[in-house]
């Protein structure tokens, strides 16, 4: 698909809708994952051990189509 290499006027948000973006994100909760495996790459984080093993797979299973091997 075709990806422009230049903002419109209309891509940008007026300091208003910004600062109501900005309270309604200060106004949700945390998220405080179950499980989190940390690795050099970075950081995996889900609430399901099952999940957490889907992500990794599906993850470096992405490397590994992509040639790069079946890495982190």
């Amino acid at each position: 698909m075709f990806k422009r290499n230049y903002i419109l006027p209309e891509d940008y948000i007026s300091a208003n809708e910004f600062s109501k973006q900005v309270q309604k994100m200060k106004s949700q909760p945390e998220y405080n994952p179950k499980y989190i495996l940390k690795c050099d790459a970075g950081e995996y984080a889900t609430d399901s051990i099952l999940h957490l093993v889907w992500e990794i797979f599906t993850h470096r299973l992405g490397h590994f189509l992509k040639g790069e091997g079946f890495r982190d």
